[in-house]
């Protein structure tokens, strides 16, 4: 049987307060916690949801700041990398396309609107220059394949 509980601080005497609750909450920020352990006399939780908007922010920046520098390592590793290997890049560009929409779907209702276009900005920039680079590879081969075979009739 699920049960749902807010667990809420008491501004006047400094204690958790835990209270139970029938509806469902449409607001908030919901996490599926990672660590699950067996106890006896525990609570099994499933889901968690976060419902102050600076806790929020705070736990979305970690998130998105952690997936970013991923994904800005990759991208400088392939700036530095001179092989004609398109397959990394695409696969880059491709982890830069679905950070993006997740970005749009999930995060963009709880992050300020010049934040969300900072990021979104940065990361299309990113995504272009790498499509730059693919498509310069790609005309490369086939200039060269040309030469190779020449024109014949």
């Amino acid at each position: 049987m699920n049960r749902n509980y807010i667990i809420s601080k008491d501004n006047k005497n400094k204690e958790m307060v835990l209270i139970e609750y029938k509806n469902k909450l449409e607001i908030g920020y919901d996490v599926n916690p990672k660590n699950k352990f067996k106890k006896r006399e525990t609570i099994d939780v499933t889901k968690v949801v976060f419902m102050s908007p600076t806790l929020i922010e705070k736990i979305l920046n970690k998130k998105i700041d952690k997936e970013y520098k991923k994904i800005l390592y990759l991208v400088s590793e392939i700036a530095s990398d001179d092989s004609d290997d398109t397959g990394k890049m695409v696969g880059v560009l491709n982890r830069v396309e679905h950070f993006k929409s997740i970005i749009r779907a999930k995060y963009a209702k709880f992050m300020r609107d010049e934040q969300t276009e900072k990021l979104l900005k940065r990361l299309n920039l990113m995504g272009k220059e790498i499509k730059r680079r693919v498509f310069e590879i790609e005309e490369e081969k086939r200039y060269e394949n040309e030469m190779h075979t020449g024109k014949s009739r």
